[in-house]
């Protein structure tokens, strides 16, 4: 079926390039896990790449003289090529892992989210993208609350049984804060709560920021639910991210629209409801012993495992894969590495780590100076989430592709039938 999959959508890329590039961003990218068929090969990862191919043979066709080149501020750019570097010179440093899947990797991580920018370069190209989000999280929502209910993901089992699944992913029965932790028609339920984090994101800034009055209800919708997506998740980082966030938004521009006061006043009454069930949350988050999943001490014990690999080489690391193919086998206390330094530190050493914030901080200034300045925060979001929980599936294609949308979004909302609310914050 993977096979298929691949194929179908590569036959639409050569009929309407755009659309196909924008679906497998969208829809492809949220499910990491799903395989070809091909042991070690994955439906995004292959995509990406043929993709990429059929860009550069039709490029001519695809995209004319008079069409915008839409591309990443040059901060991020120059961010983007430090981390390629140095995750190159680690593999000549340490001469250890697969070249090719690094350069592969490299390509899924940044060259596909700047193809997926270029593709939101026409008014056709940013509806059909808003059409495609609304769709697919509006089915996310659906599968969400239907596992939440029968405490089973039936999506699931359908797609297990379609598909063979070659990254760590499973229905998880676990029950934290009194709610079953969903995946939905995600492969985690990490997975599902950053994407919801991202989408809810973008469409509040679509409905609030600017009026875009396609869709309006459905968009409102959305933007209550998701947010009870992240909450369906179970993840902590994932809260703390969410609080972050929150820092994004537009909350002046939103104030003036009517129905946000409805969306207040319900808040308000939920606050009311669920102090208690909120305040054990806030305490779980306090005190990482309380509430299941990771605590201190695990996290202690993965920090001095990881340490001892990381003095055999600390400035360029071991290689891609070390932790997982030598640490981990020969560490089980590692578990999952619920951090994403902890990957760093062991696979690319210092100057991983300091080209991880360098991307940060760039995305961060680049997003405030581009689009909105209370936007600074986002990649700060994604920093938070990735520090407390493992970034396994949701590496820097996906807070690109949605800085992308939003980039996008800034530059073409004339193009788009939105028009900007006066913000002359």
């Amino acid at each position: 079926m993977g096979i298929i999959i691949c194929a179908l959508i590569c036959l639409w890329a050569l009929r309407n390039f755009k659309n196909a590039v924008i679906f497998t961003g969208i829809v492809i990218q949220a499910m990491p896990h799903l395989g070809t068929g091909i042991p070690g090969v994955r439906i995004f990862p292959a995509l990406v790449i043929a993709l990429l191919l059929i860009y550069f043979f039709l490029k001519k066709k695809i995209f004319s003289s008079t069409s915008p080149n839409l591309c990443f501020p040059r901060p991020i750019i120059v961010s983007i090529i430090f981390i390629s570097l140095c995750y190159i010179t680690t593999y000549f440093v340490v001469k250890q892992g697969n070249f090719a899947l690094t350069i592969i990797n490299l390509i899924v991580y940044f060259a596909f989210p700047i193809l997926f920018l270029r593709c939101l370069d026409t008014q056709k190209a940013m509806n059909f993208l808003w059409k495609v989000l609304i769709t697919f999280f509006t089915v996310a929502v659906f599968f969400a609350f239907l596992e939440q209910i029968l405490r089973h993901n039936y999506f699931y089992d359908v797609m297990e049984s379609l598909f063979s699944f070659d990254m760590w992913s499973m229905d998880s029965s676990e029950i934290r804060y009194g709610l079953k932790r969903c995946n939905s028609i995600f492969a985690q339920s990490g997975h599902m709560a950053l994407h919801s984090i991202l989408a809810f994101t973008a469409f509040f800034y679509l409905k609030y920021f600017f009026n875009y009055r396609i869709k309006s209800r459905l968009l409102f919708f959305l933007i209550c639910t998701l947010p009870i997506l992240v909450l369906f998740s179970g993840s902590r980082a994932l809260f703390v991210g969410f609080a972050f966030i929150v820092l994004c938004l537009p909350l002046r521009s939103f104030f003036k629209k009517k129905s946000s006061y409805l969306i207040a006043v319900f808040l308000f009454i939920v606050l009311l409801v669920s102090i208690p069930y909120l305040s054990h949350i806030l305490d779980t988050i306090i005190n990482s012993n309380k509430g299941g999943g990771s605590s201190t001490d695990m996290r202690e014990w993965q920090w001095d495992i990881c340490m001892l690999y990381f003095n055999q080489s600390p400035w360029w690391g071991n290689g891609r894969m070390y932790i997982w193919d030598v640490v981990s086998v020969e560490n089980p206390l590692l578990l999952g590495a619920e951090s994403i330094w902890f990957s760093l530190i062991v696979e690319y050493g210092i100057m991983g780590c300091v080209s991880y914030l360098f991307f940060i901080i760039c995305s961060s200034f680049a997003m405030a100076t581009h689009t909105y300045k209370n936007l600074f925060f986002l990649p700060i979001a994604y920093l938070v989430i990735t520090t407390f929980s493992t970034a396994l599936g949701i590496e820097f294609n996906v807070p690109l592709t949605y800085m992308a949308i939003l980039i996008a979004l800034f530059r073409k909302c004339q193009n788009v039938q939105i028009r900007k609310v006066n913000a002359s914050y």
